[in-house]
């Protein structure tokens, strides 16, 4: 996977599973699309406790990647919507409404304090991100 960018649009590799068919004539789509921008909350945190960030690396990062950083499978999280939301947020962290899409709920392991500290540490992360989108140093 790689990110291109070049000034303050983002694009990412597409990952894309081949299926060949005898005598197929059907071709790849193009392999990069535009990422969408970061989406960070207003809210400004304090600095996020290492609880936080030892909470999204201990269940979240197998999917979503270290420091946020996609392989391009998942979502992103510092571009999700949802993160702009603490109720949708929580929602799907804590009461899994994304369960039907592979996003399993949390509320055995996390409590709706430490989705909420998730979010302040990815939310800091997009704010981070959106700034270096703006000022084209990423």
């Amino acid at each position: 996977m790689a990110i291109i960018v070049s000034g303050p649009k983002a694009r990412q590799k597409q990952q894309h599973r081949l299926v060949f068919r005898l005598g197929g004539k059907t071709t790849l789509p193009d392999d990069e699309q535009d990422l969408p921008p970061a989406t960070p909350p207003t809210e400004k945190w304090a600095r996020p406790a290492c609880s936080a960030a030892a909470r999204f690396i201990r269940y979240i990062v197998r999917c979503h990647g270290v420091g946020n950083y996609t392989i391009g499978v998942l979502p992103d999280l510092r571009r999700s919507g949802a993160l702009t939301d603490e109720n949708v947020w929580r929602q799907i962290i804590i009461d899994g409404i994304l369960k039907d899409q592979g996003m399993v709920s949390f509320a055995d392991l996390l409590t709706p304090a430490d989705a909420e500290s998730i979010r302040a540490y990815v939310g800091t992360n997009a704010q981070a991100l959106n700034r270096e989108e703006k000022s084209g140093s990423r």
